[in-house]
C-alpha cells in the first residue's frame, strides 16, 4: 500500500515539475531518464494522471507572445522543436510511445509528425541555398522581374520559391510567414538563384508588375535595411535601377515589355533604361497600351 502511494506521489511530483515552466524541463540533461522511470511504473498510476501527464507535457509549448497566443501545435512551435529542442522531441516521443491513447494524445502524435515532416525537409531541402549564378545580372530589380516572369508566369524557372516551404528549410534564421510575411534568407537566396541563360535566351516578354507576390515574400539586404527589427517588415516592390539597361544583353530575343498595376511613383523606370530598350527596339506597354518613348 505504501509503495503504491509513493508511486502515485512520483506521477504526481513529476506532472508539477513540467506544470512549473520555470524552465523547459524536458532539455535537462537527466530529465529523460527520469522520465522513463516513471514511465515503467504506468500501471500504478490512475486515469487523471495520464491525462495530466500527456495535457501537461503539450501546454509547456504554448503560451503568450506579446498580444498572440501561440497553441502548442502551431507551425512556429513545431518548426521550434526541429531546430532547438531535441531532448524535448525524445521526451514527448516516449510519452506518446507510453501514453497513445489519452484525450491529448492525437494532439501530440501530430505535432511529432510535423516534427519528423520537417526535420525530413531540412534533410532534404529542395532550395539550393548555396548556388553561385552562372549569369551574373547588373540590376537587382531587374533581376527580380526576370525571376518573377519565369518562375511565376512562363513556369520554366524551377523549384518555384514559396516562403512557406522556404521557412521550413531554412536554418540559419526564424521565419514565421504567418507575422513576418518576408525575409531576408529568401531575398538572399533569389539574388544568388542561377537562372540559366537558355531560359534567357526564350524570352521575348518581361512584365513588370509592383504588385507581384514575390516580393512581399522576400527583402533585399543593404545598409538601409541594418537594424535587426527591420528583417520582420513586409517586403516590397523592388525597381528596376541605372544599371538595367547593362542586363538587356542577356535576354537577346527580348521584344516587349509591359508595365501592370503601377502607379508613377511605383514604376518609374531609368532614363538610360528607356534609351536602351529604345535603341534596341523594343517595345514598351502600360496596362496593355503602347507607350511612345
Amino acid at each position: 500500500m505504501f509503495f503504491e502511494f509513493f508511486k502515485k506521489s512520483s506521477a504526481k511530483s513529476l506532472i508539477e515539475k513540467i506544470a512549473s515552466r520555470e524552465s523547459i524541463v524536458f532539455e535537462k540533461a537527466d530529465f529523460y531518464q527520469e522520465l522513463k522511470i516513471a514511465l515503467d511504473s504506468l500501471d500504478n498510476w490512475s486515469a487523471e494522471e495520464r491525462a495530466d501527464l500527456v495535457a501537461v507535457s503539450i501546454s509547456l509549448f504554448e503560451g503568450m507572445d506579446g498580444w498572440e497566443f501561440i497553441a502548442a501545435d502551431s507551425w512556429i512551435n513545431i518548426y521550434g522543436l526541429t531546430l532547438r529542442y531535441e531532448k524535448s522531441v525524445k521526451c514527448l516521443a516516449l510519452i506518446a510511445e507510453k501514453l497513445p491513447n489519452e484525450p491529448s494524445s492525437p494532439k501530440l502524435h501530430y505535432i511529432l509528425s510535423e516534427v519528423e515532416r520537417i526535420k525530413q525537409r531540412q534533410r532534404n531541402p529542395i532550395y539550393n541555398v548555396d548556388q553561385k549564378p552562372s549569369v551574373i545580372f547588373n540590376d537587382v530589380g531587374f533581376k527580380f522581374a526576370v525571376i518573377n516572369q519565369l518562375m511565376y508566369r512562363d513556369n520554366v524557372l524551377r523549384p518555384k520559391f514559396d516562403v512557406d516551404t522556404f521557412a521550413e528549410e531554412c536554418t540559419t534564421e526564424l521565419i514565421y510567414p504567418l507575422f513576418y510575411g518576408a525575409t531576408i534568407a529568401g531575398g538572399e537566396y533569389l539574388q544568388n538563384l542561377d537562372i540559366p541563360q537558355c531560359l534567357l535566351n526564350q524570352m521575348y516578354k518581361l512584365e513588370l508588375d509592383c504588385r507581384a507576390s514575390l516580393y512581399y515574400k522576400v527583402i533585399i539586404p543593404s545598409d538601409i535595411l541594418s537594424f535587426a527589427f527591420m528583417k520582420y517588415k513586409t517586403g516590397k516592390y523592388i525597381p528596376i535601377g541605372e544599371e538595367a539597361s547593362l542586363d538587356l544583353d542577356l535576354l537577346p530575343k527580348l521584344k516587349e515589355i509591359h508595365i501592370r498595376n503601377s502607379t508613377q511613383e511605383e514604376m518609374t523606370l531609368p532614363e538610360s533604361f528607356l534609351q536602351a530598350i529604345k535603341e534596341r527596339g523594343i517595345k514598351l506597354y502600360k496596362e496593355g497600351n503602347l507607350v511612345s518613348i
